[in-house]
């Protein structure tokens, strides 16, 4: 018997998931053996992930959830930090945390992980489908006829797989060849401690070179000066690993392809090597140097999240191919910036493979170096210091992954090209060189050092991007925002001088959605979006200077944001929305300050009807917005975002009818306590978080939300929800809610913690402790003028009960407030002053049974 075709791929695809590494043949014919005796993949799973390889050389010391999922997340190549939840990245760390937390077991994720990308994936999952699935052939097709037993070589075999290749058998078996190992296998031979001399077969030959103890148990290296090597025909490859630190020129010949790995800073020289074509550093854990590289044009460097600097010399080639595969750290919480260097090289041009990777990458004395091409999978930081940024004229960027370029500096480039790339490109930064610019589908970013020539056309194609200005461009400047909600930024001058520009000039800057102002807003004349067409919102980036009132102006429905500073740069705004005077008009204001702590917004919205306002905070602690609004035409408030905002209305607030924050998540409070006896009846709803919101005078309808809120209904016949959460309905007046002006609190739900043992209820009312509360409360604390410290609470059957009751209890003692609850109407009857007679009438509809820990009678809270 023989297994499936697709028990195969399960197996080769359960080895990539684990391993990140082909199987090769031995260890594929173990397995399928094993799948063939009648051992299930969950099983098979679990054996490997016993094994000492997984244990030691892939799981290391990782032994949190957090660390467990970054291991899996690199195997199938995707970087866990990603902020974005839609992103591929964000959803399979979500998975995957969640799978561990549920106490599932490694192998089962690696399985379900693997089915779904070999299924039908989601559209953001097409990269990572597609990677996974390339290693899977490559894999494949590698353990036909070749194996290994270290992990490390394993993983090599699939280091230079991306997302778009190898896809096909014949890329594939062409891929093998190119890393010398396909159709026409050699033999593989090992170096001793002593003299080698090593001579190759016609095949692809392997020549190990692993680390040896010495007569003492030190471990040294067993590559020698002294060695000599002959490859013979066939690409034939050294693999050599550094632990003592050393420095080591063997002698060789007809060797291809040359792969260190450096644990101890020591260095390889191959100035005696003849027929070098490719050099490897792969999964290195120090610094590592190789010279003598000669006419060897590519280059793999990878399997190192440390980013160990490895540094490269005497180079011929004109022309380099570098690669790099999970070289550094991209991880926001473990960024970590490799660092490579090609020093005193003949460099004229480059190509760059980026697959998950933040490097540095330096060509030190490389004048010539004018072209370079960046091809990226996955996540990427990529920095080109000394002459790789210096000198470079012609940028080429492709590939479906990200790249941050980390603020390089291409002062000479002339032309970037990069209409083909889907991935984001950010931090792109260029002089006034660049004449030719053309970006993606990505949402870019790419900013101009120097005023942009006349002659300069910049086009950044399809997604949210920004282009960013720091000196006026010249009159005749093609500047194109293309699809998606596109930000041209300027400074506060810059866009002075365009709006000088003649209109024939206009016309050549197009699509662009948003106008953003770097640095602070000043006041004088408003800024104008209209100077630009296609331009509806814009963005204060740096607010408003403080003392002063800058006003903008946009159309209806456009979006303002002011971010910065907001606690340095706190100026007034104005958003002056055009022909609001005669139409109704819609502002939406966005608060996304950089400072953290309490902060002062003074804005004024003219003759808007609806202000829609959204807090967020880019601050680590985040931010908390007091909101001083002037507009007397506002009918309806909507607070949205993750940030708390205080906010109280005017008496000039007439039309004011609806607050609803149910679209924020922090908490709010709200005021409207302002309002006249002539203004409109207010409706406020709460946020998710905990809100304090206080009514006015007149017949408010207040609904909390979630959260533990606190209402005060304030006078006249009030409606009231206190949503989820645990809620306090607050009463200040005795006059806010009786027979003739009945409050109805819809939700009520009665706590039933008390300040007695363990929670039980006795004559002092709630629990101090607002935490142990199971419930709502009914707060009475400023009413209870006489400063009462017992309440009793009784449940009667009618209203004519609930009166004799707080009558008899106003004959027995002088101080204790009575709270007697009509059961049949869920009327509770309030006597604060222990008189006899009902003070405060409140309707709790549904309610028939409450106790004392449903109110707090003088406990702060």
């Amino acid at each position: 018997m023989a297994i499936s075709d697709i028990q195969k791929q399960y197996i080769v695809g359960l080895t990539v998931g684990l391993f990140n590494g082909a199987p090769g043949a031995n260890f594929l014919r173990e397995f399928s053996n094993l799948i063939e005796g009648g051992m299930s993949f969950e099983e098979l799973a679990d054996f490997l992930v016993a094994t000492p390889q997984f244990q030691q050389d892939i799981l290391k010391g990782n032994v949190t959830v957090a660390h467990q999922t970054e291991v899996l997340l690199k195997n199938f190549g995707l970087t866990p930090g990603n902020t974005d939840p839609a992103s591929a990245d964000a959803q399979a760390e979500k998975f995957i945390t969640d799978s561990f937390n549920a106490g599932r077991d490694i192998g089962d994720i690696v399985i379900e992980a693997g089915l779904y990308l070999l299924g039908n994936p989601a559209p953001e999952f097409a990269d990572t489908a597609n990677l996974f699935k390339n290693k899977i052939l490559v894999a494949e097709i590698y353990s036909r006829e070749n194996s290994d037993d270290n992990v490390t070589d394993l993983q090599a075999i699939l280091a230079g797989v991306t997302a778009a290749g190898p896809a096909t058998d014949a890329d594939a078996v062409a891929y093998l060849e190119s890393i010398g190992i396909g159709g026409n296998p050699g033999e593989t031979f090992a170096f001793t401690v002593n003299q080698d001399n090593l001579i190759g077969t016609v095949g692809n030959d392997t020549f190990i070179a692993a680390a040896a103890q010495d007569g003492t148990g030190n471990l040294i290296n067993t590559l020698q000066s002294v060695d000599t090597v002959d490859g013979g025909a066939g690409i034939d490859t050294l693999k050599f690993t550094d632990v003592d630190g050393s420095t080591v020129t063997p002698v060789m010949s007809n060797v291809e392809i040359v792969e260190a790995r450096f644990t101890s800073s020591g260095a390889i020289d191959l100035s005696n090597a003849d027929g070098v074509t490719e050099v490897r550093v792969l999964g290195s854990t120090s610094y590592g140097e190789v010279s003598g590289v000669g006419t060897a044009g590519k280059f793999v460097i990878g399997n190192d999240k440390a980013g160990n600097e490895v540094d490269f010399y005497g180079g011929t080639a004109t022309a380099l191919d570098i690669t790099f595969n999970g070289y550094g750290n991209t991880n926001p919480d473990d960024e970590t910036q490799g660092a490579v260097w090609f020093n005193d090289n003949a460099v004229e041009s480059a190509t760059v493979n980026l697959n998950n990777s933040n490097v540095e990458l330096h060509f030190h004395n490389e004048e010539n170096l004018k072209s370079m091409s960046v091809n990226a999978t996955g996540t990427n930081i990529f920095d080109t210091v000394d002459e790789g940024d210096e000198f470079i004229e012609t940028l080429t960027v492709t590939g479906a992954g990200s790249v941050d370029f980390d603020d390089n500096d291409w002062e000479a480039l002339k032309t970037l090209t990069a209409d083909t790339a889907t991935g984001n490109l950010t931090n792109i930064h260029v002089g006034a060189a660049a004449v030719s610019v053309t970006l993606g589908s990505g949402n870019d970013e790419i900013t101009y050092d120097a005023a942009p020539a006349a002659t300069a056309v910049v086009n950044l194609g399809a997604g949210d991007d920004k282009l960013v200005l720091t000196a006026a461009p010249a009159a005749g400047v093609t500047l194109t925002g293309g699809d998606g909600k596109d930000t041209i930024s300027l400074t506060s001058a810059i866009a002075a001088d365009i709006g000088l520009l003649s209109e024939e000039e206009l016309a050549k800057i197009t699509g662009f959605e948003v106008l953003s102002i770097s640095d602070a807003l000043t006041g004088g004349d408003p800024y104008d979006v209209s100077n630009l067409a296609g331009v509806t919102d814009f963005v204060a980036e740096d607010g408003v200077v403080t003392g002063e009132t800058a006003t903008v102006k946009v159309a209806s429905n456009s979006t303002v944001t002011l971010a910065g500073n907001l606690g340095t740069n706190n100026g007034a705004l104005v958003v002056d929305v055009k022909d609001a005077a005669t139409t109704d008009a819609t502002a939406n204001v966005v608060l996304n300050s950089s400072g953290s702590g309490s902060i002062g917004v003074d804005l004024t919205a003219n003759d808007v009807e609806t202000l829609n306002l959204t807090a967020s905070s880019t601050a680590t602690n985040g931010s908390s917005y007091n909101v001083t609004l002037t507009d007397d035409a506002l009918v309806a408030l909507n607070i949205g975002g993750d940030q708390i905002v205080n906010f109280a209305s005017d008496a000039d607030m007439a039309k004011l009818a609806t607050i609803n924050a149910s679209g924020n998540t922090a908490g709010v409070n709200i005021d409207v306590s302002a309002a006249t006896a002539t203004a409109a009846a207010i409706t406020v709803t709460g946020s998710a978080g905990d809100d304090t919101i206080l009514g006015s005078g007149n017949a408010d309808t207040i609904s909390g939300g979630a959260g533990n809120d606190t209402i005060t209904g304030g006078a006249k016949a009030d409606t009231l929800a206190g949503g989820e959460g645990n809620d306090i309905f607050a009463y200040t007046a005795l006059a806010d809610s009786t027979l003739v002006n009945l409050d109805v609190i819809s939700d009520f739900k009665a706590n039933t913690f008390g300040n007695g043992t363990n929670g039980a209820v006795n004559e002092t009312g709630a629990a101090a402790d607002a935490t142990k509360w199971t419930g709502d409360v009914i707060d009475l604390s400023v009413v209870n003028t006489g400063g009462f410290d017992k309440i009793d609470v009784s449940v009667q059957a009618n209203s004519s009960d609930a009166q004799t009751f707080l009558q008899n209890l106003g004959q027995a003692t002088t101080d204790t407030i009575g709270a007697a609850l009509d059961s049949s109407t869920g009327r509770v009857l309030i006597d604060v002053d222990s008189n006899g007679t009902a003070d405060m009438v409140i309707q709790l509809t549904g309610v028939t049974t409450i106790d004392e820990a449903a109110f707090i009678i003088n406990i702060p809270v």
